[in-house]
């Protein structure tokens, strides 16, 4: 028992680093600044604040709400950390410029949501797989993911509004299973159903073309087989027409899976059982889905016997915005109909 207790141990530490590494940083925010000055960075931190709260609402116009806007000015005292990275400028080929990188207080910002009345794109969230065709007009074509940099203004715009993408490997089997002649035709099936080998659901599938003197996008965001939201998009520059696409996906999203923060509870230590966990892997898949979880703070683990396992949940809401969360997962699920006793089972 005692190994059992240590294994625990480390696998809540490696699910801790995990996530992290995996998932955007969402009490970030970045904004461009003239330069590296005491002055350019206290005038930016309410643009980066209303830039991370982007993220975790997965709202864009967050920042405009008068709530919110009232709230911007707190930006300097919630600050934890900032730094400066070099990107470049593409309205000026060979130049770069500075973009600040600020990092909020976790508490503070969540306590800011909530006084605002917010509701929060919580995470682990889905990482649609981004299902691309292109034709230049030499062609369609299929983008994988050796390609992706082309699309990178898709990429980035997905980050800005707390969104990962992945892109397809495209290798020999996945060409032969998805044909780009009938993706360009419109029957995407073949690709979503090519989603899961990337454990996602949630599928962006697009096209993008030229034409007249610009671009078109064409853009579809399908949650499994249900088909979210659709928007086509021309512009002068392709850019504009990919960042399209992510914020189509943003939107979406967020509001299909939000939840009230202070609708969800009180936060605090919560008691919590899983059952159904048959091997180590299950322990494991377990502790490292609540280490993800946003509403988590902490996990304690307090015993374990037969195939249920005990958790103490230090939780940012109360059990309502846990519960939200599992049932919008396909990890756990509510072992009856009272989700509200912390009661859950492992799904296979």
């Amino acid at each position: 028992m005692r190994i059992l207790w240590r294994l625990l141990g480390c696998l809540l530490a490696l699910g801790a680093a995990s996530a992290q590494a995996q998932e955007i940083e969402l009490y970030e925010g970045e904004v461009s600044v003239p330069g590296q000055s005491d002055a350019a960075r206290d005038a930016a931190l309410p643009q980066a604040l209303a830039a991370s709260l982007v993220r975790l609402t997965g709202r864009a116009d967050v920042g405009s709400d008068p709530a919110v806007a009232a709230q911007l000015s707190r930006a300097p005292t919630l600050l934890r950390q900032f730094r400066y990275r070099q990107d470049a400028d593409p309205s000026q080929p060979g130049a770069s410029g500075t973009t600040l990188v600020a990092r909020f207080d976790q508490a503070g910002v969540d306590a800011l949501l909530a006084e605002t009345g917010q509701r929060v794109w919580p995470s682990p969230r889905s990482v649609p797989v981004v299902w691309l065709a292109i034709d230049d007009g030499r062609g369609p074509r299929l983008l994988g993911s050796a390609q992706a940099r082309v699309v990178g203004a898709l990429t980035r715009r997905a980050a800005q509004r707390g969104l990962r993408l992945t892109y397809p490997l495209l290798d020999l089997e996945e060409q032969q299973q998805v044909g780009v002649a009938p993706f360009w035709a419109g029957d995407s099936a073949a690709a979503r159903r090519a989603s899961a080998r990337y454990q996602s659901r949630v599928s962006l599938v697009g096209k993008l073309y030229r034409s007249g003197s610009g671009w078109t996008a064409e853009w579809v965001v399908y949650d499994g087989e249900q088909r979210l939201g659709e928007t086509t998009r021309s512009a002068p520059e392709a850019p504009t027409v990919l960042a399209e696409g992510a914020d189509l996906a943003a939107d979406l999203l967020a509001a299909r899976y939000a939840v009230s923060v202070a609708d969800s509870g009180p936060a605090g230590k919560y008691p919590v059982s899983v059952s159904g966990l048959t091997s180590g892997a299950d322990y494991a898949r377990t502790l490292a889905y609540f280490q993800r979880l946003s509403v988590v703070r902490e996990v304690r683990v307090l015993g374990a016997q037969g195939d249920v396992l005990e958790l103490e949940l230090d939780l940012r809401t109360g059990l309502g915005g846990l519960n939200q969360l599992v049932a919008n997962g396909q990890t756990l699920v509510a072992q009856d109909d009272d989700a509200d006793n912390g009661q859950f089972r492992l799904l296979p």
